[in-house]
């Protein structure tokens, strides 16, 4: 059973990685091994704890965009009106994103709760995510790409950023020199 501190350190840790592009619950998941609080990470209780969390963190981050969650609904609205999805239409594009994103996730999720349950428990199989994900996100710097920061009102781009060299064969993020970028 998850005492009080410890819920109050997992909930601030919970609260801190999850807006990061880091896993909050790989970290929620670690943290308690790390520490050597001797939880039952497969136990419903510990379970129900960081889905308790995430929720949290969902409704505070639902009202803090409140109003941009309103545009998208409003944006949803005009395109099932409309039947189309207008060019200029940003809010209604982030909609129907957002409903194709979630709606399979949910799904898969859904179907397969037990085993990602087991999965997910581990806090080996949760730190070996950790450094995949880390891995793929320090990639691009390690290959010398450069991304852009995108205004938050600007439209989403009408296709994926292209890489300006071919993958970087041999480099790593932990070698010592960055590759050099191509003319």
């Amino acid at each position: 059973m998850i005492n009080m501190i410890q819920a109050i350190v997992m909930g601030l840790l919970q609260g801190i990685t999850e807006l990061f592009p880091i896993s909050s619950l790989g970290h929620s998941v670690i943290l308690p091994k790390l520490f050597g609080w001797g939880l039952d990470q497969k136990a419903p209780e510990f379970l129900n704890f960081l889905i308790a969390t995430h929720l949290a963190t969902a409704i505070v981050l639902f009202f803090f965009f409140l109003r941009d969650w309103i545009e998208i609904a409003k944006g949803l609205g005009r395109s099932i009106r409309d039947r189309k999805i207008a060019p200029s239409d940003t809010y209604a594009k982030l909609g129907w994103l957002l409903v194709v994103g979630t709606v399979p996730a949910g799904i898969i999720g859904l179907v397969l709760e037990k085993p990602i349950r087991n999965l997910f428990g581990s806090p080996l199989i949760a730190a070996a995510f950790l450094v995949v994900n880390g891995l793929v996100l320090f990639g691009p710097n390690a290959c010398g790409q450069e991304t852009a920061a995108v205004p938050r009102s600007s439209p989403p781009p009408q296709r994926l950023p292209t890489p300006k060299s071919p993958p970087c064969r041999g480099s790593a993020p932990w070698q010592s020199e960055r590759p050099r970028q191509p003319p």
